[in-house]
């Protein structure tokens, strides 16, 4: 596809989609019901013209089908299904021999899906749940003759499953975080993608420390576990910050370990807190030092009394200000 025929590919999903579904420019929900028929839709109208793009930079060509457990929240997107290859063809047995898994599939336990507006069409970004690895192998391991799961520790992970004989591929996501994007082909490449991705993780976190300002303003001579409440919400949005770090600094450094034993999503700040400071610069380190200060002191019995002056919002949104966006 040239580039002058992919830009009327894309108005005409983009028209299509914006006249079925005239939402705004930036729009997030998390209506299942709403994120079903969304998908739905654009899969089934759209789906040999999709690009699906991850947050690790990795992409689809395509998207072939997709399913829904409404129950659960979980939404199955499948890129090659390869059970109808003739084998008596020696380009089929070429397709077949790239492929070990009959089916390859993304699977997510979705919170949200972001809809942006780029050049008349929809940019859909999936915000998936963090899957503990005890659910994981009670999921994977029902009515399946052979299992196997490997976690990166990072943000995915890879299952293999055989049932009746089908072997199956899944990816999936094991971090509370927007991991992937659905858009049309040739919109932009894999690496734009990403970019997109980690500026709307990015763009998340500010948000969330404007509604905790938000909060926090005109709040004089309060109780002092209004302010320790103020730095519980403080401590869980630096985590998530420093978590994105992290993961942006390992998808483009690999050596960098965290930690083996642990999904990152369950790191508690002591230990961003230490695995951070090898990616940041010494003046960043100690804002981030001098925010952890404040944060322990509101999580824990310190018996310590909280200065108005140094709110916990205000320590963490200096930070968070202070490093580079993602």
């Amino acid at each position: 596809m040239d580039i002058e025929s992919a830009e009327q590919n894309y108005k005409s999903i983009g028209d299509a989609f914006y006249e079925k579904f005239p939402l705004p420019h930036d729009y997030e929900t998390s209506d299942f019901n709403e994120i079903k028929d969304i998908l739905f839709y654009v899969v089934n109208t759209n789906g040999e013209w999709l690009a699906f793009d991850f947050l690790d930079c990795s992409n689809w060509d395509n998207i072939l089908t997709v399913e829904f457990e409404e129950a659960d929240r979980w939404i199955k997107f499948v890129w090659r299904d390869l059970r109808g290859l003739d084998l008596s063809k020696e380009s089929d047995i070429v397709y077949k021999a790239l492929f070990v898994a009959d089916i390859v599939a993304y699977e997510i336990q979705v919170e949200s899906i972001k809809i942006l507006k780029a050049k008349g069409t929809p940019v859909i970004l999936l915000k998936s749940y963090f899957i503990p690895a005890k659910s994981a192998n009670v999921r994977y391991n029902k009515e399946v003759s052979a299992s196997s799961i490997k976690r990166d520790k990072l943000m995915n992970m890879t299952v293999s499953v055989k049932r009746k004989g089908v072997i199956e591929t899944i990816e999936v996501p094991i971090i509370n975080l927007y991991t992937s994007v659905i858009l049309p082909k040739l919109l932009c490449g894999s690496e734009a993608s990403q970019k997109i991705l980690f500026s709307t993780n990015s763009k998340m976190i500010r948000k969330m420390i404007s509604e905790i300002f938000e909060s926090a303003r005109g709040a004089i001579d309060q109780p002092q576990n209004f302010y320790e409440n103020l730095g519980n919400d403080a401590r869980k949005i630096l985590e998530k910050h420093l978590k994105l770090l992290l993961v942006k600094h390992q998808i483009f450094n690999p050596s960098m370990i965290i930690d083996d034993e642990k999904d990152l999503q369950l790191q508690m700040l002591g230990k961003l807190v230490q695995a951070s400071q090898t990616i940041l610069e010494p003046i960043t380190i100690k804002s981030l030092e001098s925010a952890t200060e404040i944060l322990n002191a509101c999580s824990h019995d310190h018996g310590q009394y909280i200065e108005k002056t140094e709110q916990p919002p205000t320590k963490v949104g200096g930070f968070v200000q202070g490093t580079e966006s993602p």
